[in-house]
């Protein structure tokens, strides 16, 4: 999406870079000028998907709308133009992907106690989110952020866009087969009926992290 043509149909925003696009949405970092907050705006063309497409996008915004954790990503808003669906969320600094990867630039892995905060912060917002009923279904470092790059206990789960809500009560299984294969618990990687899969995605998560503490003791031992 152009940004001087956002910028134009979205006039309470400076609209000030790009930060990623997909398939579905743009995001772009903004500021709102009625709350001076600074935000990543996603922004969604409507004309460009179908309705069964829009409403898979959109669960996003329905999962996130009650959702307060200090290691999820918090949804501020959401509204509708003519054409565009935007959603308003806190901005990050840096995800664990590029904290990993720039660790890797500098021969500077993560301390151990770097990875118990990293680790327990992941696992206090599973735990939050199993307790909604919530399944993220894309866990993987690029789906990990912090609101601040300087401090590790600001981390986030971010990027709801595959998630979905069980209906325990119903006793409800799903078997649909999405995510990331390399992070994908088993029962989705082997097209299996599931309902908590999480934990076992955030494993992979914590098993790259600790993999970075354990590239950080080979290379200061040698």
């Amino acid at each position: 999406m152009d940004i001087s043509k956002i910028q134009t149909l979205l006039r309470d925003y400076i609209i000030e870079e790009e930060l990623s696009s997909g398939s579905f949405s743009t995001v772009f970092k903004a500021t709102c000028l009625r709350t001076s907050r600074k935000l990543a705006l996603k922004v969604i063309n409507t004309e460009k998907h179908s309705r069964s497409s829009l409403r898979l996008i959109l669960q996003e915004a329905k999962i996130l709308e009650n959702v307060r954790h200090p290691n999820v990503v918090r949804l501020y808003r959401e509204f509708q133009t003519e054409h565009l669906r935007v959603l308003e969320f806190e901005l990050l600094q840096i995800t664990l992907q590029e904290l990993i990867a720039s660790r890797l630039k500098n021969d500077n892995g993560l301390s151990q106690e770097e990875c118990k905060i990293i680790i327990t912060a992941i696992l206090n917002g599973l735990k939050y989110l199993e307790s909604k009923n919530i399944i993220h279904r894309d866990l993987k470092p690029e789906n990990i952020g912090f609101a601040d790059a300087s401090n590790l206990n600001s981390l986030k789960i971010i990027d709801f866009g595959l998630s979905t809500k069980v209906v325990v009560q119903d006793l409800q299984m799903i078997s649909d087969s999405v995510g990331t294969i390399v992070y994908m618990a088993p029962e989705i990687f082997l097209h299996t009926e599931y309902n908590g899969v999480n934990l076992k995605g955030g494993r992979l998560v914590v098993f790259g992290s600790y993999s970075l503490f354990y590239f950080k003791q080979r290379t200061t031992s040698v």
